[in-house]
């Protein structure tokens, strides 16, 4: 079989637009930007040597059965570092190469939404958890997707059934479907009108009114989806741990300053650097509020539940709660229950056999990783600071994904998130139809200032433009699945103009304010339960004490490795090249390859390595 020339490899099945050229004297690289040789200087062998190669762990042996490596990364890689065949790839950047790990992976990646949206996940900053030069390569071949393996798919499923067991879901889908099929009808309607008028005038503005009710109705897509992540993955889940003691998939990120190698604690720090802030992102698996004294002490959420003030709609007895006057009811219990129960953050991971990893590099990841989700959280609700940071750092987010945070959210959207959460954010939709204060002083002086002397177009009423109430609700209820009372919720309360239009700007206040609502719970109690995907069990649980100091110990480590400002550094343990894409090609397994002459020689202590 002939080898493919370097030349000949095809970049755009990544959609990567990379330099590709044999040639380091190509011409379009201006003549500052060629490859030069690289001279690693002593004090940089020193560092190189030092965690270049250990020999295999204690009873360690290579395996005769390797992973198939992924082709298309190697030849992206080639591409990238102009590396010839036969020549392996090289333990630091090529200096022809500007961008820092972060910025190529923010650049030239086959997840565009990273490139859309500059950002890391958590499980980026766990760099040592395999190996740093293996992340290293596959964030200059242009960061490949993985292809969803049946463990993968396993894994997935079996999250997703912890979740549903712990949140009832609420199908809205139905809902939609016929609110889809109604909008359309009225806006065929509406451009039918359209066809009778005659001057020019007139049509001008018929043109604008559709697009304004059309818009109104099922626009704001990108805003509306978040809005419902909000609500769902974190307003309705910190409600539910806040009087039920548990939830789950429960959103958290924070920022991590590239300068200082921490995660940002402060609002005024936020406020003043936020070119220096990278995103990051992650969902927590589990958080559970409990007495560490007694487990099955539930008498806090009992009291809560006695306290609470319930309102109810009409016939159907069905809950109301004003969460501007909960969260004052609530606050004196948790203040007397502070000392008494704790928040424990839980990551799951899932196994096809009732086994635990061998590598403990793998182990302490997992550690790490529940405790930087501890660490956002933390930050999140206030910790070393008020609960407005929150607020701000989710409004940033947003903002950070290209969203317009006082954009209203379309009234599809505000129809199936009340159908959904109907319990929890009824209350809040009167309130801001009727324009009134829900209780966080940041939002209501921003809309106070903003909305409340102003004419608002945020009239729910036009869902009905046409039509009446009754004929919409008999068409959901017609196939709507559950039987949802539709009628209770959707009254002259709320099918009118609303004062305050519905946007991420409330769900942001809601949010840094159930957030808060967990600050006296935060301890040091990190778990990792391990489950079995064929059986739907955990098997063991691995359990931890949080610490602060560790978690900026490795931040700082990986902020280093993002940025550039450190190469990255290799596997000790030989066995795990193995399941390397990039093994065939890389000096830690075979020493003795060629080093690509563009990039200089290996260095006198190497080669001395190498030989003895």
């Amino acid at each position: 079989m002939t080898a493919l020339r370097v030349s000949e490899i095809n970049t755009k099945q990544y959609n990567l637009n990379l330099p590709i050229s044999n040639d380091i004297n190509n011409t379009d690289f201006p003549l500052d930007d060629k490859l030069k040789v690289i001279q690693y200087t002593d004090e940089n062998e020193e560092s190189i040597i030092d965690n270049f190669i250990l020999p295999l762990s204690s009873g360690a042996e290579i395996s005769n059965t390797y992973q198939k490596p992924n082709l298309s990364k190697i030849r992206n890689l080639l591409t990238t570092f102009h590396i010839d065949e036969g020549e392996s790839l090289p333990l630091m950047k090529p200096r022809f190469i500007k961008e820092t790990p972060f910025e190529f992976h923010s650049k030239y990646n086959s997840d565009s939404s990273y490139i859309n949206i500059p950002r890391l996940s958590v499980t980026k900053l766990l760099t040592f958890q395999w190996c740093e030069l293996r992340d290293f390569y596959t964030i200059f071949s242009g960061s490949p997707v993985k292809e969803e393996t049946k463990e993968m798919k396993l894994g997935t499923e079996a999250h997703l059934k912890l979740e549903l067991e712990t949140h009832k879901l609420i199908e809205v889908e139905d809902m939609e479907r016929i609110t889809d099929t109604f909008v359309e009808t009225m806006l065929e309607s509406f451009r039918n009108h359209m066809k009778t008028l005659t001057e020019p005038d007139d049509i001008l503005q018929a043109k604008e009114d559709l697009t304004d009710i059309t818009e109104l109705l099922c626009g704001a897509v990108a805003e509306s989806s978040m809005a419902n992540e909000w609500m769902g993955k974190i307003i309705s889940r910190l409600f539910a741990l806040a009087t039920t003691s548990e939830a789950r998939e429960v959103l958290v990120h924070g920022y991590l300053d590239f300068n200082t190698s921490r995660f940002t604690s402060k609002l005024l720090d936020f406020q003043q650097n936020q070119l220096n802030h990278v995103l990051v992102s992650g969902v927590v698996d589990y958080l559970k509020l409990f007495n560490p004294n007694d487990k099955t002490d539930y008498s806090m959420f009992k009291d809560i539940q006695d306290h609470v003030e319930f309102t109810y709609l009409s016939q159907n007895k069905r809950q109301l709660i004003d969460l501007s006057q909960f969260l004052v009811d609530v606050a004196p219990i948790i203040n007397e229950y502070s000392d008494t129960y704790m928040l424990g953050v839980t990551d799951v991971k899932t196994r096809s056999w009732n086994r635990l990893p061998q590598q403990e590099s793998v182990l302490q990841a997992a550690k790490l990783q529940a405790s930087y989700y501890r660490k956002m959280f933390g930050v999140l609700a206030g910790e070393f600071d008020s609960m407005e940071i929150g607020y701000e750092m989710l409004l940033e987010n947003a903002k950070r994904r290209k969203l317009d945070v006082d954009k209203p959210i379309s009234i599809k959207t505000a129809l199936s998130l009340l159908k959904a959460n109907h319990n929890i954010i009824y209350k809040d939709y009167v309130k801001l139809a009727n324009g009134e204060a829900i209780g966080f002083e940041p939002f209501d002086k921003f809309v106070e200032e903003e909305y409340l002397n102003k004419r608002s177009n945020y009239n729910f009423a036009r869902l009905l433009n046409g039509s009446t109430k009754e004929d919409f609700i008999s068409q959901v209820k017609s196939s709507d699945k559950d039987g949802f009372d539709l009628e209770g919720i959707l009254n002259s309360e709320i099918l009118k103009t609303w004062k305050i239009p519905l946007t991420l700007r409330y769900f942001a206040a809601r949010s840094s304010q159930l957030f808060h609502l967990c600050k006296p719970f935060l301890s040091d109690s990190l778990s990792i339960e391990y489950h079995n995907v064929k059986n739907n069990q955990c098997f063991h649980t691995n359990y931890y004490t949080y610490n602060s100091d560790e978690v900026d110990e490795v931040t700082a480590s990986a902020s280093t490795f993002w940025n550039g400002s450190r190469p990255p550094v290799p596997v000790q343990d030989l066995s795990k090249c193995n399941y390397c894409d990039f093994s065939s090609r890389c000096l830690i397994p075979n020493p003795h390859k060629k080093v690509p002459g563009s990039y200089g020689s290996v260095g006198s202590k190497m080669k001395h390595f190498i030989q003895s």
